[in-house]
């Protein structure tokens, strides 16, 4: 197996590429939230490609600022966009920040 990451923040899974989100991610994204089973999770009507272009470099950007957020993923062998995943930072004081109310103290 390859190394677990790559040159350029890419991680390798048995099965899949993880790629960090930035604007040459666009289009994937796109197909993502694009699909039949996750677009209405993000709206009431599927996302254009240039709203997909937007969150891309607003998520590019996070990764550049933060060091983390959103993974685009691809099968390894055949290059398939899979899906989307990962992390966002939530400030404490945005309305986000409501949901810690909700978690299990740590241990």
């Amino acid at each position: 197996m390859e190394d677990a990451v790559g040159t350029d923040n890419t991680r390798f899974t048995p099965r899949l590429r993880l790629v960090p989100i930035a604007p040459d991610n666009a289009k994937d994204l796109w197909l993502v939230h694009n699909d039949d089973e996750v677009w209405p999770w993000y709206g009431t009507e599927r996302p254009r490609l240039e709203k997909a272009e937007r969150w891309a470099e607003a998520i590019g950007e996070e990764w550049h600022c933060h060091g983390v957020h959103k993974w685009i993923a691809y099968d390894r062998l055949t290059d398939a966009v899979v899906g989307r995943g990962g992390l966002s930072r939530t400030p404490v004081d945005d309305d986000w920040g409501q949901i810690y109310t909700f978690l299990p103290d740590e241990p």
